[in-house]
């Protein structure tokens, strides 16, 4: 007796049966799809197509450049507190130099350089000046004071450091030397008559006055007059 099978009477393996059996794969896992070979290769995860978001420029010490050579710049022009670029000022320089070197904006470098420069230039000339009037006034100077009197008066003069009462008969006058501001002053009181006072400074005539009773001379009244 024949095993022909009812769906193939003659026994003869069917086309194509052998094809399927050898492109499903021995080792795939009952129940799993099988994995097809795609042409057009495996698609990417989103991380596979080679984007790479732009990196940002760093410009954190270009910045600190330009704000400390304007800051210096700005001190610099301020007497009293122009010293302070004497510290901005270098400190703008060194910032903008690392900077360049680290290749960061270039223009805000090269800026915050020359701001800084400038605010140590403009506080050396700053400095110079007041030093110079500094020295002019706060210095040696020589003060002599003259008083007239019809009588007894009481004379109270400054002699650079503390306040010097007298006593006069008449014609009076005192020359005193000193360091520091070019500041003299003299009051005179007499009970009766007419009495006048005189500041010279440094050889000039500042400040003159007379009346009776009391009368003061100071090196500052001619320009409150």
């Amino acid at each position: 007796m024949s095993n022909q099978s009812p769906e193939n009477p003659s026994n003869q393996p069917q086309e194509g049966a052998g094809e399927s059996a050898a492109n499903y794969p021995s080792n795939q896992p009952y129940g799993q799809a099988p994995q097809q070979n795609s042409p057009y290769g495996q698609y990417p995860d989103q991380g596979g197509y080679g984007y790479q978001a732009p990196m940002q420029e760093k410009k954190g010490l270009a910045i600190t450049a330009l704000v400390l050579g304007i800051v210096a710049l700005v001190l610099g022009v301020i007497p009293g507190i122009g010293f302070l670029s004497f510290i901005l000022g270098p400190l703008a320089i060194v910032f903008g130099i690392i900077a360049l070197v680290k290749k960061q904006r270039k223009g805000m470098s090269i800026t915050g350089i020359v701001l800084g420069a400038l605010g140590v230039i403009a506080a050396i000339v700053i400095t110079a000046i007041i030093a110079m009037f500094f020295q002019q006034a706060v210095g040696e100077h020589t003060v002599q004071y003259k008083v007239t009197s019809e009588g007894p008066a009481t004379v109270m003069y400054f002699d650079g450091v503390q306040p010097v009462e007298e006593q006069i008969e008449g014609d009076w006058d005192e020359e005193i030397s000193f360091t520091g501001l070019p500041f003299g002053a003299v009051t005179v009181t007499s009970e009766g008559g007419t009495v006048t006072c005189e500041v010279i400074m440094d050889g000039q005539s500042v400040v003159t006055n007379s009346g009776s009773g009391q009368v003061e001379c100071a090196s500052g009244d001619e320009f409150v007059q």
